[in-house]
């Protein structure tokens, strides 16, 4: 009536493998996921400690704005030298229009 019984089991085991398939995909997927978002968390947190640790610099030598360095301290990357701090105001003018 339907056909043989021979194709529909040949079907069924074929759509079986189809759906075993999608699941070690999905499962693997889903663990390349929770690596990423694991990976994420851990930048995360490694840079809001390091904010962390900044702002308690800038509290402890009374700077909140950030902008001047630690009296006798370095900051991240050092201050900058006469001959960078010369380069940066040329970069400046020029972003704003003002030719030399």
């Amino acid at each position: 009536m339907f056909g043989s019984t021979k194709k529909f089991e040949q079907r069924v085991k074929s759509l079986e493998e189809s759906l075993g398939r999608l699941e070690r995909a999905f499962q693997q997927l889903d663990l390349e996921w929770v690596n990423a978002y694991g990976k994420f968390r851990k930048i995360a947190s490694r840079i809001s400690h390091d904010q962390d640790v900044i702002d308690s610099r800038h509290s402890e030598t009374g700077t909140a704005d950030g902008d001047s360095p630690p009296p006798g301290g370095n900051t991240i990357g050092g201050p900058m030298s006469a001959h960078q701090k010369q380069v940066q105001q040329q970069i400046l003018r020029r972003r704003a229009g003002i030719t030399q």
